[in-house]
């Protein structure tokens, strides 16, 4: 089985330390060239998991957006304001099980 790649797709302050921390494919990118940029990730063979800042992910149009939150391969995940409740729909659909569950 091929190991799959970390990225990370942002700002420069956001993707700094990603790239500190040795993630090879980490993106800075703008708000004029991100949905760009995310698609380009998206249809990477060796990225398995995309991290992403939730209020860009947010910004793109409706059926952009739709394809990254239903990503499955790669997975995105949303760090940020308003990112729990995402995180914890694409774990419930991943493995069955809603971990968060009070």
């Amino acid at each position: 089985m091929d190991e799959k790649q970390l990225a990370a797709i942002g700002p420069e302050d956001f993707v700094l330390g990603f790239q500190l921390a040795g993630v090879e494919e980490a993106r800075e990118t703008t708000p004029a060239s991100y949905e760009e940029d995310i698609q380009a990730l998206l249809d990477h063979p060796d990225v398995g998991i995309i991290i992403a800042r939730h209020e860009d992910v947010a910004s793109l149009p409706d059926n952009v957006r739709s394809e990254v939150t239903g990503s499955v391969d790669p997975v995105v995940i949303q760090l940020g304001g308003g990112a729990g409740e995402g995180l914890r729909e694409q774990i419930r659909s991943a493995i069955g099980i809603d971990l968060m569950e009070e």
